[in-house]
Formats: C-alpha cells, sequence, structure tokens
C-alpha cells in the first residue's frame, strides 16, 4: 500500500530543482537569468543575456558582467545603455554589484544550405500558385500573390 504524504509546498520543490544551476553559476548570475526580461525590459532582453559574472578576489562589487549577443549590430546600442542597464540591475538587486560590461558576440552558424537563388525562386511560385488557386476572388487572389512574393 502506497503512503500519501499530501501536497508539498512549491518552494520546496523548486529549491530541489533550481539547487544545481544555483550551485554551478552563483546565485546572483542565476537571479539575472531568470529574470532578465524583468530588469532589463523585453527590447534588450531579445538582443542580449547574461552569460557570466566576474568579481575582483574577496568582493561581491565591481563585477564584470558578460552579455551574449548574437548580432555584432546591437554592440552599439548596449554600450549606449551600459549605465543605464547597471543601474536596472543595482536597483533590482538592491546594490551595487555589476561596475562593467562586457560583451561577447555568439554568431551561430546557419546549419540550412542555402539553395540557388532560381530553383527557391520556382519552388516558391509552384507553392504561392498552388495555395491561391482555390480563391475565386481574382482582386484578393492577386493581393495575396502579391503579398507573397514581397515575403518570400
Amino acid at each position: 500500500m502506497q503512503k500519501y504524504f499530501g501536497p508539498k509546498k512549491l518552494s520546496s520543490v523548486v529549491e530541489k530543482v533550481t539547487q544545481p544551476a544555483i550551485k554551478e553559476q552563483g546565485y546572483l548570475l542565476f537571479k539575472l537569468t531568470s529574470y532578465w526580461h524583468v530588469i532589463v525590459g523585453q527590447k534588450l532582453a531579445e538582443i542580449c543575456f547574461p552569460i557570466k559574472l566576474n568579481f575582483p578576489p574577496q568582493s561581491s562589487k565591481d563585477g564584470i558582467l558578460y552579455l551574449e549577443i548574437n548580432n555584432p549590430g546591437f554592440g552599439l546600442e548596449i554600450q549606449a545603455n551600459e549605465a543605464s542597464i547597471i543601474e536596472r540591475i543595482s536597483g533590482y538587486i538592491g546594490y551595487q554589484a555589476i561596475a562593467r560590461i562586457k560583451l561577447i558576440i555568439s554568431v551561430k552558424k546557419r546549419e540550412q544550405k542555402r539553395q540557388s537563388p532560381a530553383i527557391q525562386e520556382n519552388i516558391n511560385n509552384e507553392s504561392i500558385n498552388s495555395t491561391i488557386e482555390n480563391i475565386e476572388d481574382a482582386e484578393i487572389r492577386n493581393i495575396l500573390e502579391n503579398i507573397a512574393k514581397q515575403i518570400f
């Protein structure tokens, strides 16, 4: 016969699940990564993400936060907003933990091989035509065809 222990507190379950991540990253980085979109806002959270946090020896202040960005063009925007980002982090954490931000550009290779433009155009035209051929209204069909050509 199985024993029923009843419902468990969510905090006890969450602690067991998050403990390995906290040990690996450190509590502060774990907190930053968990609430990054809240701290910096959705726009900045989409273009950068904290991946590493270094502090001077025997200190929990004046740390360097490493942010990963996928597009080097966003580096200027991050640098322009560096003071604001540091201020937001300090406000969220409650003290001046971060002194500087360094950027790491992560260029992810595309795994799909591109087809030649002629083949790709032919495939797109065939798929567009087969999709919209059942539309009876000629005007709507032309509008959809033009939109599809602009997208593809």
